[in-house]
């Protein structure tokens, strides 16, 4: 316990917490894709800190956002499931307007293939 006083382990205990935190959140999503947990995570994307942003897209949390917008599957018409694909959109869209998202996903090959495969994806979902 001595040890976690020392100043240098607090930067790691920090560091800890913010990828259980970040790991959380993303299981969270995965199992249940709603409304509020989209919302949550846009908020979370919008308030929270950089280096919490920037461990979610080393994650995989991008994908993990495209994967939720493919698992939907064909709009059904219902409102529900409109606001729900709505709320997944805005969380990439938020990831997109801050410079750390936007520097992810131009250096990253990666990406730039989802947003190519996710052209005929939008087409489709509304």
């Amino acid at each position: 316990m001595q040890e976690l006083r020392h100043p240098g382990h607090e930067g790691r205990l920090a560091a800890v917490v913010s990828d259980i935190t970040i790991s959380q959140s993303l299981v969270q999503l995965i199992n249940d894709p709603s409304v509020f947990n989209f919302y949550q995570l846009r908020m979370k994307l919008k308030y929270d800190d950089r280096r919490w942003m920037n461990g979610f897209l080393k994650m995989g949390g991008l994908e993990m956002l495209f994967e939720s917008l493919c698992a939907f599957g064909d709009y059904s018409g219902s409102f529900a499931n409109l606001v729900q694909r709505l709320e997944c959109v805005m969380c990439i869209r938020q990831l997109m307007n801050s410079k750390i998202g936007m520097g992810f996903i131009t250096k990253s090959d990666r990406c730039w293939q989802m947003f190519a495969d996710g052209k005929s994806l939008f087409g489709q979902m509304f």
